[in-house]
């Protein structure tokens, strides 16, 4: 399943685009934040990514987990990389503005938002992935029984519905294909 990668900031920050959030930045130096929700997580590595292909000066901010939701909720941080899914909630309340996706294609759950590569920002489209694991001796039996099982519940339409919702997309590759992309 993916989980899309978004630019969130506080519904208070006087800014409505990456591009505005870039030239703010560049006005004030130093003086935005941005959380990251733990060192090697994808939002920090969009950070990072961020950080070094605008040459922009912010403060990073890392938090345990979801704690970095509620910093920029509470007003600690400016902005925040988030997966969609963590943020949805903030998002539909209003209580955070997108101002865009890394993803290579706007996400269909919010076709309004454009991706980093329309707002100028070339190489910086990363999309999560989640998958399952078994311990290494599993018998193939059972993996095969949990590959089939998953992927007849991705089908089903309320739950494409609820991910859907969230901004994920399931993908149900067979194990070999799971693989196969985890070590890409």
């Amino acid at each position: 399943m993916t989980q899309p990668i978004v630019l969130v900031a506080h519904a208070s920050l006087p800014v409505a685009s990456v591009k505005e959030l870039i030239a703010l930045a560049r006005a004030k130096p130093g003086t935005l934040s941005a959380a990251t929700s733990g060192t090697a997580s994808a939002g920090a590595l969009t950070t990072m990514m961020f950080k070094q292909q605008t040459g922009i000066a912010f403060v990073t901010v890392p938090y345990k987990g979801g704690a970095a939701l509620n910093g920029l909720l509470g007003g600690e941080v400016q902005f925040y990389f988030s997966s969609m899914t963590s943020s949805s909630g903030a998002m539909r309340s209003g209580k955070v503005k997108v101002l865009g996706t890394a993803s290579k294609t706007r996400l269909p759950a919010m076709p309004e938002i454009p991706t980093f590569l329309e707002s100028g920002l070339v190489g910086l489209d990363l999309v999560p992935w989640d998958g399952l694991v078994a311990p290494a001796k599993t018998p193939r039996v059972i993996i095969d029984r949990l590959y089939r099982e998953v992927a007849r519940v991705l089908k089903l339409p309320e739950v494409l519905e609820k991910l859907s919702a969230v901004g994920s997309s399931p993908i149900g590759n067979p194990p070999e294909e799971c693989a196969a992309d985890s070590k890409r």
